[in-house]
């Protein structure tokens, strides 16, 4: 249980590290940035955090 916490607290962090790449690159809203990372990862089929993390080490989303 520990560990699935530290697990969802890793992943909440990258993904609004993601989220505040996208707003300063792309001069959108946290909304904005939320929806878009969202939609890319469904349109890609690709885990959300998986795609934060992309993010997060690219500076981009692809």
């Amino acid at each position: 249980m520990v560990r699935d916490l530290c697990t969802a607290l890793v992943s909440n962090r990258r993904t609004g590290m993601a989220i505040g790449i996208l707003m300063a690159s792309r001069r959108i809203s946290e909304q904005a940035a939320s929806d878009l990372l969202r939609q890319a990862s469904q349109s890609r089929n690709v885990e959300l955090q998986e795609l934060a993390e992309e993010v997060t080490w690219t500076g981009t989303l692809r």
